[in-house]
């Protein structure tokens, strides 16, 4: 096999030296070629990212200038709150212009080397080109290569030496191995094989600890903490400490050997349930010491353990003779900064371990398997243990007394702490059992099948108190020379608040994965907006980020597997797979009521993400070193290309892409027992963004922004890794660094969230189909005129400026076309009054705002025309008619929300619009009804916040003002509002999430006392779809189902009789 190989690679050479005497150059040219189509792509990418981010420049100062303007006129009106809020707004859209510009400059300079190296390149290949073309020239004479064959063929000096070597050696292999050796090596030669594939394995890690499925998930868990099976085995002594005994304590080992408690006290929130307060003066658990191991017998202490302040020589457990080589003795010694555990009477093992910290939970074991066997561990980790005997052999012998949190009755060695979870074993312990110790100790689990042998885990978080935020000592380390941050990315995290997180709640124990996610498409056949859009953000070749054709979460441009994060998904996608999740948990009878799986707040998402820690960086603690084998961010891992990222830390975290879930084991999990909350994937939260920060409750605020939290695996900086680092992203965007966990909380849109209960309806709705509409749009309007609708406008990827006109007596004769706006426009109002249909305002490319056209429906040949325009632009406004005279209220100018009214009387035109008053609050994507001559407006938006508030104005007194007239019971907006007899009902909409409603609420004038009260759904979703009423029959007019999502369908409603 060796003569093969041999003669093969001399004929190959033979070969390529006949078939092309100047292969090199021409490998050369080619090399020269490649490399500089590298630095053209990554170039044109670069540009084309650069033109990217200007236009978010220039929105954001767009946005910063509204605000501005904004800001100015609530200072001149007097409002002092409104106008700090506007510049709240300014501040922050000019941050992020500034740092958008800071990112076209760093891309400018990316894109000018590249240019640079292209041109360079492109010379170098002109010139070898010229070069080959010369050689090629004086080969043949005439300047061109002959082909391989023809008749006046020449072979080189060095062609014809190879060639005829590779025929004596292949004579003299035929000698050897026959006409059969013969043939097989004659054989037409073809090009060289590509070089296998080599897979490396991966690095063994310690073995996950095995949990059953759960039948579901349905309340906080139970807090007993039972020993697994195979590690009952040995197992002398066991003190949990979970329930309240008083001045007992049970031992749930084998041996039920019951402890007196002495001056101790139990506390109910410890590491696994309740606990054991111990000091700072003596204080004791005392059992006898029957059945424990005595003499030179291999053992193993294990406990949970909380240091307090007093630093001394202590003792967490002791038991034996208390005289020297005559007991076991496991201490603390913090005398005179000696910071070590050690064990045996007068310390026979010290173990220094400095960096042991007051209010934090700590597993300790150590285990002892004969002379010179003395193993410690800290969190299931033996690592970096100084191990230091004296030489005094262990030799136990029986005082009949075991005592917990003091060394006996000598208060000089009484524990100044907490302990739970103590495990006194007569074996020693391996060390996948103590890391299965570790795991599950403190860390409660359910599974949830999501269907083929696909599970989903999530871990109980307990109700708890942290530090939310961060100091400005961190934000400067961040920015600085270690955390290689920029400037004005940190300055969003508030500083430290303190946060009552009051009620426990799961979370899912890692980022859902490819698995987990493609079980949720294959269950709906969802489509993603990576895959609807044809397009993500993420790298090219030369991996430069920018906008990335054609990749999604199945193929996001590196490799993925299925217990790696998915990537590639934006917030509604992430919120989609909760919504999945919810419903077949609770069709199943697994979810409770006021229950829901969904992202993460952010208050949730950095209490999980700390694991009971506070006042730290990282969960780990400070040194961004120490998270080396915890995490995956951005190292000297190389890239494909023999790179690396631009910045990184200083050590290989094993992948340059994302890793598997919860690959570090042990050592990747925090004291909670959560897996990658830093580092692999950004992590969405279901928060809008605020630059404030430091909400206790999810933020609802009307922001276009959503919350990324945790940094990636090619995050570059250390201060992105951080647990308070925040950062704000659109929520439709898609990006190959981004993934979601869920947690299973309380529904956030439930009734007692937001003060306001559900009553059983005392009337409804009947649903039919109706004719369905012409087109698919969304942000149309609709009014009633002489029996029949008229409904126009919208959007659906153009602004329409169509009408149709309906009449349900004739319905054979379907949606009527008629004359067309004078301009397309979405997001208008539209009433009828005075005798004619207006269209008032709303948006469009050529549209203004302010317009006003009026149209009569007697006299259809006459079209439109333009009466008084309104005193400023709107869109996203409501209008009704009353008494002949048409009132605009809110809607989205071009200083934000609005509150001001405007009054319009068709039997006056010439005096124009006149101002009215102000609601309450600005509000845009309101809606608004009148009964018995008092306009009702439900719903809307603002910057702060989605509204369920209904306010009520009389237009017949008016200097009464508006009024608070109750709540819905969800936020919504973009809802449709109509008056039937003399009930009103609001229908539809979207929530906070951009979805679309189908709930429906009904409000009785004559039952004020009722409130709203919930009637028959729609038979799907709908927001942005007008409502009309027509005969006792509820129309509800094409819309959207979700943003960019329209309908033709049209649904009609019988209106139940009045009780």
């Amino acid at each position: 096999w060796r003569r093969k190989a041999t003669i093969r690679k001399v004929a190959r050479e033979a070969w390529a030296q006949l078939t092309d005497p100047h292969r090199r150059q021409r490998r050369k040219l080619g090399q020269l070629y490649a490399a500089s189509m590298v630095s053209r792509d990554a170039m044109k990418s670069l540009e084309a990212h650069i033109e990217e981010l200007r236009k978010r420049q220039a929105h954001h100062e767009q946005k910063a200038s509204e605000a501005r303007r904004l800001a100015q006129d609530h200072v001149t009106d007097g409002r002092g709150d409104e106008a700090s809020e506007a510049s709240e707004q300014e501040s922050f859209h000019a941050k992020m212009a500034l740092d958008y510009e800071q990112q076209i400059d760093r891309a400018g300079r990316d894109a000018s080397s590249h240019r640079e190296a292209y041109h360079r390149l492109k010379k170098e290949h002109d010139s070898a080109a010229d070069t080959l073309a010369l050689l090629d020239s004086k080969a043949t004479g005439n300047g061109r290569c002959i082909p391989v064959g023809h008749e006046d063929a020449k072979l080189s000096s060095q062609g014809r030496r190879l060639l005829l070597s590779g025929m004596f050696m292949l004579i003299g292999l035929a000698i050897v191995a026959g006409s059969a050796g013969i043939r097989a090596m004659i054989r037409p030669v073809s090009s060289p094989p590509a070089p296998p594939i080599i897979t490396m394995p991966e690095p063994v890690r310690p073995a996950a600890v095995r949990i059953e499925p759960a039948a579901a998930v349905l309340a906080p868990p139970q807090v007993d903490a039972p020993v697994a099976p195979d590690l009952r085995k040995g197992l002398v002594a066991y003190y949990s400490f979970t329930d309240d005994e008083g001045n007992r304590v049970s031992d749930q080992s084998d041996m039920k050997r019951e402890g007196k408690v002495v001056d101790a006290q139990w506390i109910p929130d410890g590491k696994v349930g309740g606990a054991m307060r111990f000091g700072p003066d003596l204080s004791y658990v005392v059992a006898t010491d029957d059945g424990l191991p005595m003499g030179d017998a291999p053992r193993s202490i294990a406990f949970w353990m909380k240091l307090g302040e007093n630093r001394n020589y202590s003792n967490p457990v002791a038991y034996g003779s208390l005289r020297p080589n005559q007991s076991l003795t496991l201490g603390m010694d913090w005398r005179l900064g000696r910071n070590s555990i050690c064990v045996g009477m007068h310390g026979v093992v010290n173990v220094a371990k400095p960096k042991l910290e007051t209010d934090r939970w700590y597993h300790v074991v150590y285990t002892y398997g004969g002379r010179n066997d003395h193993r410690f561990y800290i969190d299931g980790i033996s690592d970096n243990l100084a191990v230091r005997e004296t030489g005094m052999q262990i030799d136990t012998t029986s005082s009949g007394k075991l005592y917990i949190g003091s060394g006996g009755l000598n208060a000089d060695h009484a524990f100044d702490g907490w302990l739970d979870e103590v495990m006194l074993f007569d074996r020693a312990l391996t060390d996948s059992e103590i890391t299965q110790l570790y795991e599950q100790g403190g860390t409660k689990t359910q599974m949830i099948d999501l269907g083929n042998g696909v599970p989903l885990e999530m871990v109980w978080i307990p109700p708890g108190r942290f530090r939310m935020g961060s100091t400005q000592a961190e934000r400067d380390w961040a920015v600085g020379a270690e955390g290689k941050g920029i400037a004005t990315w940190y300055t969003d995290e508030s500083d430290p608040v303190d946060i009552n997180m009051t009620n426990g709640f799961w979370m899912g124990k890692t980022p859902v994965t490819m698995a987990m996610f493609r079980r949720f498409i294959e269950a709906t056949g969802y489509r993603t907006d990576a895959e609807k859009s044809g397009m993500a953000w993420g790298w090219n070749s030369s991996y430069v980020f920018g906008a990335a054709p054609g990749i999604s979460w199945r193929t996001p441009g590196f490799a993925q597997q299925d217990n790696h994060p998915v990537v590639c998904v934006s917030w509604a996608d992430a919120m989609a797979f909760c919504e999945w999740l919810t419903r077949i948990e609770r069709d199943a009878g697994r979810l409770p009521a006021g229950k829901e799986f969904r992202l993460p707040g952010e208050a949730e998402w950095e209490y999980g993400a700390r694991g009971g820690r506070e006042g730290t960086k990282f969960w780990w603690g400070d040194e961004l070193s120490d998270g080396r084998g915890r995490l995956n961010g951005a190292g000297t891992d190389k890239l494909p290309n023999g790179t690396t990222w631009p910045a990184h830390h200083d050590w290989e975290d094993g992948f340059a892409f994302t890793s598997p879930v919860d690959y570090y084991g042990a050592s990747g999990r925090n004291g909670f027992g959560l897996a990658d909350m830093l580092g692999n994937v950004w992590q969405w939260c279901y928060d809008r963004y605020d630059r404030k920060g430091a909400h206790g409750s999810i933020f609802r605020g009307n922001s276009s922004y959503g919350v990324l939290r945790g940094g990636a695996f090619d995050s570059c900086r250390g201060g992105d890794l951080r647990c308070a680092n925040r950062g704000p992203d659109d929520p439709p965007m898609p990006l190959a660094h981004r993934g979601f966990r869920v947690v299973l909380a309380d529904d956030v849109d439930a009734p007692a969230q937001v003060g306001a209960s559900v009553k059983p309806a005392t009337g409804g709705l009947q649903w039919e189909d109706g004719v369905p509409f012409p087109v698919a749009c969304g942000m149309l309007a609709a009014t009633v005129a002489d029996g029949s609708i008229y409904a126009m406008g919208g959007y659906n990827g153009r602004w329409n400026s169509h009408v149709y006109r309906y009449n349900p007596a004739q319905p054979e004769q379907g949606w009527q076309s008629l004359s067309n706006m004078p301009m397309g426009r979405a997001c208008l109002a539209v009433v009828t009054a005075g005798g004619r249909i207006y269209s008032i305002g709303g948006q469009g490319t050529e549209n203004d705002p302010a317009a006003v056209f009026a149209y009569d429906w007697k006299q259809p040949e006459q079209g439109w025309s333009q009466v008084s325009s309104l005193p400023v632009g709107l869109s996203w406004h409501t209008a009704v008619p009353v008494s002949g005279k048409i009132y605009v209220m809110g809607g989205l100018g071009t200083t934000g929300a609005q509150s001001a009214v405007y009054a319009y009387d068709t039997q006056k035109p010439d005096q124009g619009w006149r101002y009215i008053n102000s609601m309450p609050v600005a509000l845009s994507s309101l809606a608004a009804t009148v009964l018995d001559g008092k306009i009702y407006v439900i719903g809307g938006c603002n910057p702060a916040g989605f509204s369920s508030a209904v306010y009520v104005f009389d237009t017949l007194a008016p200097e009464r003002g508006w009024s608070d007239a109750g709540r819905l019971p969800q936020p919504r907006y973009n809802v449709a509002a109509v008056t039937a007899g003399k009930r009103i009902y609001a229908v539809g909409g979207f929530n906070d999430r951009q979805q679309g409603i189908a709930s429906v609420y009904m409000y009785d004038s004559l039952k004020p006392d009722q409130g709203w009260v919930a009637v028959t759904d729609l038979p799907e979703v709908k927001g942005e779809a007008p409502g009309v009423v027509v005969d006792g029959k509820f129309y509800v007019i094409s819309g959207a189902v979700a943003p960019c999502s329209y309908r033709r369908s049209v649904y009609v409603g019988t209106v139940a009789a009045e009780q």
